[in-house]
């Protein structure tokens, strides 16, 4: 009963933690393209 339990849990706990982890990896892409987009404005301006 409690590895019936526990193969529930697990599971539900890796979709909850995926879409965390996917906000943070998309905010730290959109925060490197704007630190690499500014320095190429910087240097061609």
């Amino acid at each position: 009963m409690a590895l019936i339990l526990r193969l529930k849990v697990v599971p539900s706990m890796l979709v909850q933690s995926l879409p965390l982890r996917l906000a943070s990896w998309v905010q730290l892409v959109s925060l490197e393209s704007s630190i690499i987009i500014s320095l190429e404005t910087g240097t061609t301006a």
